[in-house]
């Protein structure tokens, strides 16, 4: 709740046609460069594509509000799913941390936002 209170990055409810499906958001502050991405979803949901939508809002949210580019997650390593929801956004394996794979993503700076730096 920290995270939340300082920085307006975590945690989020998430929530589906009026029901609760998960709960995900950002972390800072924990050793690595950029943000925590991480979500949980409830295992009945898989292959709806509610964290691939998650995942791309929390980002888009995090280059446009918070503008932050830099980002990282782990995943167990027999977490696929997660895995190809990472990859599909950008995200690219970079060793492992704990038995967890690294996952990271820079992202590149957005027309409108290189637009106002030009001028």
């Amino acid at each position: 709740m920290q995270d939340w209170t300082l920085h307006a990055v975590a945690p989020w409810v998430l929530t589906h046609a009026g029901h609760e499906v998960g709960v995900a958001g950002f972390r800072i502050g924990f050793g690595d460069e950029g943000l925590d991405l991480s979500f949980h979803f409830l295992p009945e949901l898989a292959g709806q594509g509610l964290a691939s939508e998650f995942v791309q809002a929390a980002l888009d949210h995090a280059v446009d509000v918070l503008r932050e580019d830099h980002f990282f997650a782990l995943v167990a390593a027999d977490n696929a799913a997660s895995i190809r929801i990472l990859e599909k956004a950008g995200f690219v394996r970079n060793g492992t941390v704990k038995g967890e794979i690294l996952m990271r993503l820079k992202m590149r700076p957005r027309a409108r936002d290189r637009a106002g730096q030009d001028g």
